[in-house]
């Protein structure tokens, strides 16, 4: 037998139910004897589905008989549809176990996929707590940078403040201690040699600073006028406003006397 469709027989079922009856077996006790599950020469004998020649040839051994003598050869258009119709469930029953097994399997990729997702969302709100508390760490560190930034300025400010304070009082006193006099019978003939004084009796800085001037430049603007000459107006106003000076001209008489007596005697 070359084809497939002379490889499946319709069993002659009332023969072998007889046979059965002889040997007073039931076809359960027999397939289990052929080393079959329970109910498949049962499923053989009501045509639920067709009989192969191995299964054909042990049946016949089993009893003794020809495997020829077992096949039915004519089977009736009940018995067909009733095979026809015992395989359309068997698919069916077998699409439907497909579909439940599927639906298990999709159903464990989904849980699968589920738990891993909360697995990846867990992962990263950790990441993202661990991230925000080195964020936090971090500008906890930048703040108590800048507020130690800003204790540094404000004592270097309170020491600077207290240096320019002690310096200028230091000055004062050293303006106040001088109390030279300036004119024709005062310390000095005029205010030039005040300031040529101040500057040989002090370090060149000090002297700066006496005059309140950072540098030459400044001493040179606030001596010159706009003739780029030395002004001895405007080097008596240095002196008056660094020195705290006092023109006693203007509070003594004796003073204005006698430098009214200086002018008439030199002809003025």
């Amino acid at each position: 037998m070359n084809s497939q469709s002379t490889n499946w027989h319709f069993i002659k079922a009332t023969l072998v139910n007889q046979l059965l009856n002889a040997k007073g077996e039931s076809a359960t006790v027999v397939s289990q004897k052929l080393g079959w599950n329970r109910n498949r020469l049962g499923q053989y004998l009501n045509y639920h589905m067709k009989i192969n020649d191995e299964d054909l040839q042990k049946v016949a051994d089993y009893f003794n008989q020809y495997k020829s003598a077992l096949i039915n050869y004519h089977p009736t258009k009940s018995v067909i549809a009733k095979c026809k119709k015992a395989q359309v469930n068997k698919n069916r029953t077998r699409k439907s176990q497909s579909t439940t097994s599927n639906e298990k399997e999709n159903k464990m990729s989904n849980d699968e996929l589920s738990n891993m997702l909360l697995t990846n969302v867990a992962t990263a709100v950790n990441n993202l707590s661990s991230d925000m508390e080195k964020i936090s760490n971090a500008v906890s560190d930048i703040q108590s940078h800048i507020q130690h930034l800003e204790e540094t300025i404000v004592k270097q400010n309170i020491e600077q403040k207290d240096t320019d304070d002690k310096r200028q009082t230091y000055l004062i006193s050293q303006i106040k201690d001088l109390k030279t006099t300036v004119g024709m019978f005062g310390d000095f003939s005029n205010f030039k040699d005040v300031i040529d004084y101040i500057f040989e009796t002090n370090p060149f800085k000090k002297a700066l600073d006496i005059f309140g001037c950072d540098d030459v430049q400044d001493l040179s603007e606030a001596l010159t006028n706009d003739k780029g000459e030395f002004d001895e107006d405007l080097a008596k106003d240095l002196y008056m406003d660094c020195l705290d000076g006092v023109d006693e001209d203007d509070e003594d008489p004796e003073a204005e006397w006698g430098d009214e007596m200086y002018c008439r005697a030199a002809g003025k």
